[in-house]
């Protein structure tokens, strides 16, 4: 469920394709749109947007390496959010490549482990602090 001003509804509608209106009090809506899943489509990115994702990451990794050599944690985990979307992004397109048709790895690749070697998403999932969310939360609830 998603409530949307009605001033960014129209870029919204442009960038979330599997949108379906329940309510529009307003009319504002002169067609309905049809529900699809276009937009979690991998598309086969240009040279330039390659180019850019694997620079970026190549870039951005060495600040997390300087952020873990300077005890700058804050520093290290900020940039390391940054390599992760752009690494997420190749291994996306690399799927997108391996399976030749439409995959659709779903909001925030919540279907990426259907589509990845069980080691290889394990060795990915333990990039994330899940392990630490789990622990607490299962501390928090004994109380």
């Amino acid at each position: 469920l998603k409530m949307a001003s009605v001033y960014a509804f129209e870029a919204y509608l442009n960038w979330e394709s599997t949108v379906q209106i329940v309510m529009d009090l307003d009319h504002r809506l002169q067609v309905q749109p049809i529900p699809n899943e276009q937009s979690f489509i991998i598309q086969k990115p240009s040279e330039q947007d390659f180019f850019e994702c694997t620079n970026e990451f190549l870039w951005v990794a060495t600040y997390v390496a300087k952020g873990i050599l300077r005890h700058e944690f804050m520093y290290a985990a900020k940039h390391l959010e940054i390599i992760r979307e752009e690494l997420l992004r190749m291994i996306a397109w690399s799927i997108s490549e391996l399976h030749l048709e439409r995959v659709n790895l779903g909001n925030a690749y919540k279907y990426l482990h259907e589509y990845m070697d069980e080691q290889d998403f394990e060795e990915l999932r333990t990039t994330y602090a899940i392990e630490a969310v789990v622990r607490h939360k299962k501390m928090l609830s004994k109380r």
